[in-house]
């Protein structure tokens, strides 16, 4: 038997039935699960098909894997709002305006059960993607809600308890994007790329590896858009970059090779106004940063490589052990050469507005993107360890959960995940606004113990502020080669807490009851049980 047919049968779970989850049987051209009768009262503004399956895909010219995939059409509505290049993309490209509902008919075609989360997004709660409302295999799922957010870069994929990082480091994974409600001019649609940032390890046959241990997992290649550093041709112009880290566990602190400052136009939730220039910036697992580019400068045959820069995570080396790209290693991320793209680049995001150019002017002010809506009620001070500039609170926060792990789990608090349970101190009133923070005192050796671990700590429902970071002053060294490269100032769903720090975010609970999750979003961390519930009650 061929190594791919090997690769096929060990990854579909099925033995010789596999050929039933296979591309054959992989398309949403196929049958749409129908519509609940309290859903089909009103139709939606977009109506479109989505099916998780499996897909043969070329990872490196050795490798050709069959790996978990998401792929999409346009039931109803406008096509422009999916785009999907093929593998190895990760994924398609979900785009529609603030305001517009949409329904999706989701169909799983894979041999496990699986969930569809629609990361940073509010909606309710059993449109969430929550694990209790997994979706068997062969089943489908109608996901219907309005895009209520701000104009920004969102993504979603799997979240099946104790199976996310499994299925999102096989594939799981698709980009949403939230336009403004009213159209802009072709003029101000600058060019914008997608880049999807995720790891990767081989073994010495070429095969795809993935042996997480339970403090995470770490691979040996880097890989944008379904490729490992790549060259991307790109035009003299400035352009806009979104960017996710797709990765289960590897952070990125990103910078240019030339030394400029790397200019962040927006984060999870919404664009920075005015724009902010870093000397380097901190990307987590689940979080986005959109950037400017002005590759105008570059030579012909110039190149500007965006790079990791290497930091130290405070694990004193222990990930480092797994991995020929460890943490604090400096490498390239994506190479940028300054020549016209050809017809055939797949990178390059179509406009939702058709007829509109992918070319235009400029703005400082990031068209196609709103600014963030003004703090009210959150005074200014210095927080032990803040900046200034930053909103914070020193006082006490309303609720606080610190990150161990406890006998070889992960917890909040010394709890683990319960599929159901929700905590007296874990129900949220409709409408509060709340201080949480989260404490990382992770490791298994005390704190000031080896086995300290930065967290990348993800809130459903709701975008946030980070109003406070008070490192740890034993881990002082390590947090200095990271903390000029936070990104607090915008609204964010995910936060990176380093080893001994304490995070206070703030955020108002409104919209929707019920039940929600906040987790850590190394994969693996959530999968080990480092995740729980919380009830939002009227």
């Amino acid at each position: 038997m061929q190594p791919e047919r090997r690769r096929f049968l060990k990854l579909a779970g099925l033995g010789a039935g596999a050929l039933a989850c296979g591309r054959a049987a992989f398309g949403p051209e196929r049958g749409v699960p129908a519509v609940p009768a309290a859903l089909a009262q009103t139709g939606p503004d977009l109506e479109l098909a989505l099916e998780a399956g499996l897909e043969p895909i070329a990872l490196r010219p050795d490798c050709v894997e069959t790996m978990l995939r998401y792929r999409a059409r346009v039931i109803a509505g406008d096509p422009a709002a999916v785009w999907d290049p093929g593998p190895p993309f990760p994924g398609p490209v979900l785009r529609a305006r603030r305001g517009q509902r949409l329904r999706i008919h989701f169909r799983n075609a894979l041999a496990e059960p699986t969930t569809v989360h629609w990361h940073g997004l509010e909606m309710p709660d059993d449109m969430d993607g929550h694990p209790r409302h997994a979706v068997e295999p062969g089943a489908g799922r109608v996901y219907d809600f309005a895009l209520r957010n701000q104009p920004a870069t969102y993504w979603f994929h799997p979240h099946p308890h104790g199976r996310t990082a499994w299925q999102v480091y096989h594939g799981l994974a698709g980009l949403l994007l939230i336009d403004p409600a009213e159209s802009q001019p072709a003029e101000a649609t600058p060019r914008e790329l997608a880049l999807v940032l995720q790891d990767r390890r081989f073994d010495a046959a070429g095969a795809l590896v993935y042996d997480p241990t339970p403090m995470g997992f770490l691979g040996d290649e880097v890989f944008v858009n379904g490729r490992p550093a790549p060259e991307l041709r790109v035009p003299a112009e400035p352009l806009r970059l979104r960017l996710l880290n797709g990765a289960t566990h590897r952070s990125f602190k990103l910078g240019w090779s030339d030394g400029r400052p790397v200019r962040v136009l927006g984060t999870d939730g919404g664009a920075l106004e005015p724009a902010l220039d870093k000397p380097y910036a901190m990307l987590a697992p689940g979080q986005r940063l959109t950037l400017l580019a002005d590759f105008g400068p570059l030579a012909e045959d110039g190149e500007l490589r965006l790079e990791h820069l290497g930091f130290e995570d405070g694990a004193g080396g222990m990930m480092a052990l797994a991995t020929r790209l460890p943490l604090a290693a400096r490498f390239p991320v994506a190479r940028f050469r300054a020549a016209e793209p050809t017809a055939a680049a797949t990178l390059f995001l179509p406009s939702l507005l058709r007829g509109a150019g992918s070319r235009g002017g400029w703005a400082a002010a990031s068209p196609g993107l709103q600014p963030l809506p003004p703090a009210t009620d959150r005074p200014t001070v210095r927080s032990k360890g803040g900046r200034p500039s930053l909103p914070t609170q020193d006082g006490p926060a309303d609720r606080s959960f610190r990150l161990l792990m406890q006998q070889g789990r992960w917890t909040l608090d010394g709890r683990s995940f319960e599929m159901e349970a929700v905590a007296a101190d874990e129900r949220v009133a409709l409408g509060a606004e709340e201080v949480w923070e989260w404490v990382n005192g992770s490791g298994g050796m005390g704190m000031g113990g080896m086995m300290q671990m930065p967290h990348a700590m993800h809130l459903h429902l709701v975008q946030f502020r980070v109003v406070g970071r008070d490192p740890d002053p034993r881990f002082a060294a390590a947090y200095a080669t990271v903390r000029d490269g936070f990104v607090d100032e915008g609204w964010r769903d995910t936060v990176l807490v380093m080893p001994g720090e304490r995070v206070r975010i703030r955020a108002r609970f409104e919209g929707f009851t019920g039940l929600y999750l906040h987790h850590c979003h190394l994969l693996e961390h959530e999968d080990g049980g480092m995740m729980r519930n919380f009830r939002v009650e009227a």
